[in-house]
């Protein structure tokens, strides 16, 4: 420290220093964006001390540290920050729900092509979830007579027709 500098080479030394540390602080903000800040805090001070020091060497002044400490955010920006986590939220769940739904797709597609392939796989599959409906409530389930003769197919060779009662249709 050189006192005589100090008092000659500026007018007031300590709001000379006052000022160029917030006008260094409000640079240093307006450089770097809040997770930066937060992040890289003790690098931020570390450039500003070496900035500061630079400056006031010909004041006679020797900066030993300038900190960021309390970084108080406003209600405003709080407030515009949680909606944009919220969006950013809501947009990684629409992601992951449109994979589920691709892999959902594809799953599909196989089964329809495995359905396809042995067309009664696809009937069965339509009596299991008749079957399922009518277990869960006492109902009565109408099939077509187009069925029926799957129906009694399926009876015959004791698949999954079996327990199924159908009602048959008089003809003209």
């Amino acid at each position: 420290i050189d006192a005589a500098k100090a008092v000659f080479a500026v007018e007031d030394y300590y709001k000379a220093a006052q000022t160029l540390a917030a006008s260094m602080l409000l640079r240093a903000i307006g450089e770097h964006d809040l997770q930066e800040i937060f992040r890289d805090r003790a690098r931020i001070n570390e450039r500003l001390t070496q900035t500061m020091q630079g400056k006031t060497v010909g004041w006679g002044l020797e900066v030993s540290s300038v900190e960021l400490r309390d970084i108080t955010i406003p209600d405003v920006m709080q407030r515009a920050m949680a909606q944009i986590a919220e969006a950013n939220r809501e947009a990684d769940a629409k992601v992951i729900v449109a994979e589920g739904q691709r892999k959902a797709a594809f799953i599909f597609a196989e089964a329809a092509e495995a359905m396809e392939r042995q067309p009664m796989s696809l009937q069965l599959q339509w009596f299991e979830t008749l079957r399922n409906i009518a277990a869960e409530k006492n109902s009565t389930v109408i099939v077509p007579d187009s069925l029926l003769g799957t129906l009694a197919g399926l009876r015959a060779n004791g698949g999954a027709g079996a327990g199924w009662t159908s009602v048959g249709a008089s003809g003209p």
